[in-house]
Parts: structure tokens; C-alpha cells; sequence
């Protein structure tokens, strides 16, 4: 009986490491980069467009996905955390898109047009797309 105690605490002990091994490389694993997959392709007018006639919908259709956004470089600002943030233009000078890029030192310039890769995040009178890649 003893021995049949321990072979019932050998294994419950190698799966409890196992299971603590999976989920520390899970959470320690880098995030998944974005660069790659698939996007939905749209305008920076259209995007935010969509998000004036019906947050609701605009939200089903678009949070938690990648986007590939297109538009007119409005600004190029630093965030708190020292990232890069591109600011597009759109129809409304009160709204606009916010893409954060995961770049260090990215090359882009107010007034140029760019294509960003990210997944959406929301809206907050602006658009935010984070961990954004500059396809174009």
C-alpha cells in the first residue's frame, strides 16, 4: 500500500510541474506578432466612418481583430511607455486613428501615406489600434 502512495504522489507531482511549466512559458512568452496574419484591409475614413454610424456594430466587426489600416500621417508622437504613436487623418478633424507601433525608431513622417498592420482596440472618440507593423 505504501508503495502504491507513492507512485499516486509521483504523478501527481510531475503533472502539477507540467502544467506549471506550460503556463510559465505561456505567460512569459513574447506576444504574438501581428506582421503576418491575416488583416481586414480599410481606410482610415472608412474605419472611422463606420464607427459614426454604429459603435456597436463597428465593435462585433472589428475589436480584437487585425486590421490593416491605410491613410494620411497626420502626427507622429511619443505614449508615456516611449513608443511610437502615428496618427491618421480622417474626414472628421476631431477624430482620427491611433495606431501604436511596436517599431523602435520607425521612419515615418507627418503627411506621408502608410499602411499599418494591428489589432484593434476600441473607440474612445478616436480609433486605437496597438501593436501596429508598418506594411507600406
Amino acid at each position: 500500500m505504501k508503495l502504491w502512495k507513492k507512485i499516486v504522489l509521483i504523478i501527481v507531482v510531475a503533472g502539477a510541474a507540467a502544467i506549471g511549466y506550460v503556463g510559465y512559458h505561456r505567460y512569459n512568452d513574447g506576444p504574438e506578432s501581428y506582421a503576418e496574419a491575416k488583416a481586414i484591409n480599410i481606410n482610415a475614413v472608412t474605419l472611422l466612418n463606420d464607427y459614426n454610424k454604429s459603435e456597436a456594430e463597428a465593435n462585433k466587426k472589428y475589436i480584437g481583430k487585425v486590421i490593416a489600416v491605410s491613410g494620411e500621417i497626420k502626427e507622429v508622437t511619443k505614449n508615456q511607455e516611449g513608443q511610437t504613436v502615428v496618427t491618421l487623418k480622417t474626414s472628421d478633424p476631431m477624430n482620427s486613428i491611433n495606431c501604436t507601433l511596436d517599431q523602435k525608431n520607425a521612419a515615418v513622417t507627418a503627411g506621408s501615406t502608410v499602411t499599418l498592420k494591428g489589432l484593434c482596440t476600441g473607440y474612445m472618440m478616436d480609433v486605437y489600434i496597438t501593436r501596429c507593423t508598418i506594411i507600406k
